[in-house]
């Protein structure tokens, strides 16, 4: 926590985990993927998962895309429009 100021308690616990255990951290805030990179802890967000669930067959491309636009939706959601846009046309073609 003392490496990167405004770090919270549960995101330098993950990153703690992530780095101990060889696990890969999964995370949104763009500082905090960059302390886990110069700590040679692999970092990805919510698109890779979705690549990862779609390419493992768990999830049709046609549901993905339900889910990601039901994400990005959310008044809440800061993801960013020009990748979704990307996500939503790829998953539409499959």
């Amino acid at each position: 926590m003392t490496r990167m100021r405004g770090l919270s308690v549960p995101d330098a616990f993950a990153l703690a985990l992530a780095k101990t255990g060889g696990h890969i951290l999964v995370c949104a805030d763009r500082a905090l993927k960059e302390l886990a990179q110069s700590e040679s802890v692999e970092c990805h967000g919510l698109f890779w998962i979705l690549d990862e669930i779609v390419g493992a067959g768990l999830l049709t491309a046609g549901k993905a895309r339900e889910a990601l636009q039901a994400i990005a939706s959310h008044p809440r959601s800061r993801l960013p429009q020009d990748t979704v846009a990307v996500y939503l046309a790829k998953f539409w073609s499959k």
